[in-house]
């Protein structure tokens, strides 16, 4: 049996930059499919292990084609061509992709990046994966759709890059048109000439995209911990946003561990200027946001909390992933997970916090 769609609109669309109200909307998807009762017997996990896929094959994959991503009719299907397999990653290209976009060699970069550096922050940091279709891989899939998504009248402003679709791990989805039963990473593709909607370069998209994987990697391995494994409700909005971005910090120092300042400024720059804007004005805003659209400042100031938290109680010497793994793994949400993590009330660290921000200036 299949869940329903989620009476979620596009409230916060015009509001926020358009990115950034999509990221919200999915989180408040599901946040609402946790919620929906379970059915009376979920599929059986498959035991016996499924073939790794051969690059050049072909599948088919479901992919959200019009917001808000919700009733079936706003799904399509498309073919994609494997182009690369490693030990943790799957990409896959849409053959529907605009020309001038990625060679073999760029394909097979993008692959290692995935296999040997993001897919091992995240999940030293936050917790293994799910692998619904027990093959031991997450799917990343290049599609033009995903560059449909945003209008091109909205292309100077933000656009979507990627995201991940919590259907799409949920057993209680199997046979519901909407969701692939498989761990899939959507991404745009290049599109030099601005054919689909906006104008992507081929470097412009290597450079994006794995910042928006370590984000959406997180919400995955949150999604599978809280509510599938633990069968609860989806983590609070603002520490899911915290920990995601929190995430592209630790890529951050990551990639500067090996000496590469350019791929650490991609992954930190983001949360440096939200954290610039929340400070700008601390009192405005609503740290612990439990709904919501979850604004540049909001997210800005989720993310220094978090970090003061692990400044003040992690282990620098593990890069805080003892920490982080407490926080993630555990059935307790939003501040009674950090309660947990720190032996410390809520109404003790957001004082501390503030006044460190404060005399700090």
């Amino acid at each position: 049996p299949a869940r329903g769609a989620v009476a979620f609109g596009p409230a916060g669309a015009g509001t926020l930059p358009f990115a950034l109200w999509f990221d919200a909307h999915l989180r408040e998807l599901e946040a609402g499919y946790a919620r929906l009762p379970l059915p009376a017997v979920l599929p059986r996990p498959r035991l016996a292990p499924v073939a790794v896929p051969s690059v050049g094959s072909q599948r088919t994959f479901h992919v959200c084609a019009a917001l808000p991503c919700q009733q079936k009719t706003e799904f399509t299907t498309v073919t994609a061509t494997l182009r690369y397999v490693g030990q943790h990653a799957a990409i896959y290209q849409d053959d529907a992709a605009p020309g001038g976009g990625f060679s073999d060699a760029q394909v097979a970069a993008l692959g290692g990046l995935f296999d040997s550096d993001l897919y091992g922050v995240d999940t030293r940091a936050f917790g293994a994966e799910s692998d619904v279709d027990n093959n031991g891989l997450i799917f990343i899939l290049f599609t033009p759709t995903v560059n449909k998504l945003t209008p091109k009248s909205q292309c100077s402003q933000s656009f979507i890059t990627g995201f991940f679709f919590s259907p799409d791990i949920d057993p209680a989805f199997e046979g519901d048109p909407r969701s692939n039963q498989a761990e899939v990473f959507y991404a745009i593709v290049p599109d030099p000439q601005g054919t689909v909607s906006c104008t992507f370069a081929t470097s412009q998209v290597t450079r994006m995209v794995p910042v928006t994987f370590i984000h959406e990697f997180q919400h995955m391995i949150s999604y599978y911990h809280h509510v599938l494994l633990g069968g609860g409700a989806a983590e609070d909005l603002w520490l899911n946003e915290g920990m995601s971005h929190l995430a592209e910090e630790l890529g951050g120092w990551h990639f500067l561990a090996q000496g590469d300042t350019t791929r650490f400024s991609d992954f930190v720059l983001g949360d440096l200027y939200n954290a610039y804007t929340y400070l700008k004005n601390p009192g405005a805003y609503t740290v612990l946001f439990g709904a919501g659209t979850g604004t540049l400042e909001e997210r800005g100031g989720a993310w220094l909390f978090l970090r003061w938290i692990l400044d003040q109680y992690g282990d620098a010497a593990q890069n805080d992933y003892d920490l982080t793994r407490r926080v993630e793994e555990t059935p307790l949400r939003g501040a009674g997970k950090l309660e947990a993590a720190t032996g410390d009330s809520i109404g003790q660290l957001l004082p501390q916090w503030f006044l460190a921000n404060y005399v700090s200036d």
